[in-house]
């Protein structure tokens, strides 16, 4: 017992050793951020867009509405740093109610290129 404790005692002492990466693998990159801008907190009034900074990466963008259990309510696609909020989700943003929205940005393939996180709003009773 003694010699396997002094054996992963070593052994969990250095540090991990990594392989160099194979010329034929592909490379994954860490995305970044995309910054939010608006709707955020508690507001006065139903949004009637969501804005956030563009990024020199991005050919297009996913936004998604959501309730805070993460249930869709509307999503749609845009090329620009915002996008218009249709009458009928407008409609279901009532006073009291938290809601949740997200971007993501996309590279001209279609792969993610950053993301905004999950962002908080609601309006004011």
């Amino acid at each position: 017992t003694l010699v396997a404790a002094v054996t992963i005692g070593l052994r969990e002492g250095r540090a991990p050793e990594l392989a160099p990466p194979s010329p034929s693998a592909p490379t994954a990159l860490r995305s970044a951020g995309i910054t939010t801008l608006s709707p955020a907190g508690d507001l006065d009034a139903p949004p009637n867009e969501l804005r956030w900074e563009p990024r020199t990466d991005a050919a297009s963008y996913s936004v998604q509405v959501m309730e805070v259990d993460h249930a869709e309510l509307w999503s749609a696609e845009t090329r620009g740093a915002s996008i218009a909020l249709p009458p009928a989700l407008r409609a279901r943003i009532v006073p009291g109610k938290p809601l949740l929205w997200e971007v993501v940005a996309k590279d001209a393939a279609g792969r993610v290129v950053a993301w905004s996180g999950k962002q908080r709003f609601r309006i004011r009773r």
